[in-house]
């Protein structure tokens, strides 16, 4: 991902989604590691 031009960009506009986005589309299928967004939960 260092090299790849979009996700510098994305990543430099803080469009963080996009950069996970790029990521699962160019990785191969065979890849181990999948990056998920997370929501942090405060108690009420």
């Amino acid at each position: 991902m260092g090299e790849d031009e979009q996700a510098l960009q994305d990543f430099g506009a803080l469009r963080r989604q996009k950069v996970l986005d790029r990521y699962g589309d160019t990785s191969p299928d065979t890849h181990l590691l999948r990056a998920q967004t997370a929501f942090l939960q405060f108690p009420q």
